[in-house]
Order: C-alpha cells, then structure tokens, then sequence
C-alpha cells in the first residue's frame, strides 16, 4: 500500500517550494500528488467566501502549476457548490475550463453530478471528483456519481470517516477511487453542513460572509462547551492513516488552504511522517482564527489545547470494532479520552455570556447540539 496526499494551496512560491522540499524527503510511496484551490473569479463558486480567496494573476498561476507540474503534483481546481447550470453559466464555465485546460491544469473537484457530467460530456481530458460538499454517505450515492463519469469521489467525512463498516462496504463495491478528508474540523455529524455550503452557491456578498461567521462561530461555541465533541470529530490523526490503507483506503485531503504556508506545511509534515504534534489542536483547527474572532477573553493565544499524548496508541481500533462511530456523547470511551486529553483556556462562563447575549442568529439545529 501506499498513501498519496492532496493539501490546501495558498497560492504562495513558498508553499510550491515547501511542497517539493517536502516530497524529495520521502520515500515514493507516501507523497504529496496534489493540491487544490480556487480563484475568486471562477463562473461555479468554491466552498469558502470569495472575499477570502487571493487573487493571483493567471500569468503567475501558470507558473506556478507549471513548476508543480514539473515534479508530478496536480493541481485539482475547486468548482465545489451545489450550482446549476444555466446556458449562461454553462458558456462561462466552457470558457473558465478552456483557460485552466490551457494553464495546465487537468483535475476538476465539482459540487453535483450535473457539473460533472457537463465536464466528462465537453472536456473528457479533465479527472473529475465529486466533492465532499456533495454529502456521499453509500454506496448507491457513489454509482450514481460513477454513472455521471466521476473518476474520483470524496465521502462525507464528518458522518462516516469512522463508521467503518460503512467504509467497508464502499470499498468493496465501487471501480472508482475514494478519497478522505483527515484532518477535518466539523463536529461529527453536523446539522447544518448543507446549510453552511449552500450559502456560497450562488451571488456572494456581504450578508454571506456575515452568515458564514454564524455559522463558524455557532460550530466553535459547540466545540467550546463540551470536551467530547472534539474527540468525536472525525479527524483521522497521522498515526491512523496506515490502519486506512489496510482497509484499502489510500489518498487524504488535508486542509486548509486559507492557512498560511507554515502551517499547511507542518500538517503536511506530520501526516508525511505519521506523527502527531504534541497539541493537536492547530492540526484540526489550523491557526485558530474562528475562535480568536469569536469575541471573549481567553488566557493563551489558542483557546485549547488537545494532548496527543493522551490519545491511546491504538485509538482507532475502538471505532475500527465498531464500538462507536463518533456519534454517542455518552460513550464512555469518548468521553474518557476528552477528560484526559482536552485542557481549555477559558471561563465556560465566557462561553454561555457570548452565546446568550450576541447569538441571536444561532442555527436552531446548532442550539439542539448547545443545550
């Protein structure tokens, strides 16, 4: 087995350079084959506000993909939202594609089967994946994705990352190749992950990003209250991604590619070496801007940290025997770990004030998870 990994671009010379550097440092089979990001000008949005994206020349874009290209890394562009096509929007989107066909670039990651099947159907020299925003949780999700053309499908990581069974099953009966997201930040099992992703399908503006900050914050305040949920977020840590090749799974996203270069590389490194830092937390959550935006005082700089050293050697196997899938808040093992593991930096009481006071938009389904 060997495992490949796919990471957030930034857009930055550093982070080609660190990702090469990166990648003469190991062995063939465990590498870095891909990154993937969007442009604020794209026809079909990607899954974050455009406001927040860096706008690069195409000149210097070209450059770029050039030089990835040079050391056999694929540039996987991001048309992720669930948009449809109009004959406006399907013209644009046959100009967008000429365009990055021409600066080199030959992976696609859409966010519906319409998408994909107007891609395979004008542009066949293109690999085609499935977002993880498309939800795909079966097997009957992903032969439709097949049936479309897909050559790639993303699974729906905060439900199933650990519902091994599940996993099995998908391996056992699909061609095309499956993908996972490791280091993913969403509580397991989020109620408004569709909602989230919506938001960025259609016109962007200033009530988006507005919306995208509730939906951010209501996520981090959950995360705040209870220990549990971030050990049953479906993060995959660097120590576990060996048990997924043996049951078949072998490419991993990491994220994020609005972090800064040094930080997306230290992910990368510890998922290339299969070793976790010693706190966790800027693993799952990067540089933790969601919660230094949030509003209330914290002692550190990070509002947690999570300790690796109190995470079981052999943490996996709980979820791999199908004694928990990430979803009880009572499971005795999960909520073990949490107590050891999770040490905060804030007065809980920080956390209800905020919530109470500012939160009037708090998603209804993220109040359930709050109470």
């Amino acid at each position: 087995m060997s495992a490949t990994f796919s990471i957030g671009f930034n857009f930055k010379d550093d982070l080609v350079d660190g990702i090469i550097k990166l990648n003469n440092s190991q062995p063939l089979n465990n590498r870095i084959t891909e990154v993937y990001g969007s442009l604020p000008n794209s026809p079909i949005p990607s899954a974050r506000p455009n406001v927040k994206l860096k706008n690069i020349p195409f000149h210097k874009f070209q450059k770029q993909i050039e030089k990835l290209n040079q050391n056999n890394i694929a540039f996987n562009f991001l048309l992720n939202t669930n948009t449809f096509l109009s004959s406006l929007l399907s013209f644009k989107l046959s100009a967008y594609l000429i365009q990055l066909k021409e600066l080199g670039i030959t992976h696609i990651t859409v966010g519906n089967l319409e998408q994909c099947r107007f891609i395979k159907d004008n542009f066949d020299s293109f690999k085609v994946c499935i977002s993880s925003t498309f939800g795909i949780k079966t097997v009957s999700q992903i032969k439709s994705c097949e049936n479309s053309g897909a050559d790639s499908v993303y699974v729906d990581s905060i439900y199933i990352n650990r519902n091994f069974e599940r996993l099995r099953e998908i391996i056992r009966n699909t061609s095309i190749d499956i993908k996972l997201y490791a280091n993913i930040s969403c509580i397991s099992r989020c109620p408004i992950t569709k909602k989230h992703y919506d938001i960025f399908a259609n016109n962007q503006n200033e009530v988006t990003l507005s919306q995208n900050d509730i939906f951010f914050a209501s996520c981090s305040l959950v995360k705040l209250k209870s220990k549990v949920e971030w050990i049953q977020m479906q993060w995959i840590r660097p120590e576990d991604i060996d048990k997924y090749e043996g049951e078949g799974f072998i490419f991993f996203k990491l994220s994020d590619r609005l972090a800064p270069t040094n930080i997306i590389l230290q992910i990368a490194q510890a998922y290339l070496n299969r070793k976790s830092p010693q706190n966790l937390f800027p693993l799952i959550e990067r540089d933790g801007v969601k919660y230094k935006n949030i509003g209330f005082g914290l002692i550190g700089s990070l509002p947690l940290f999570i300790d690796s050293k109190q995470i079981p050697y052999n943490f996996i196997e709980h979820f791999k025997k199908g004694e928990c899938t990430s979803i009880d808040k009572n499971c005795s093992y999960c909520n073990h770990i949490a107590e050891r593991a999770i040490h905060y930096n804030y007065d809980m009481k920080d956390v209800i004030s905020y919530k109470e006071n500012m939160f009037s938009d708090f998603p209804k389904e993220m109040e359930i998870r709050f109470q």
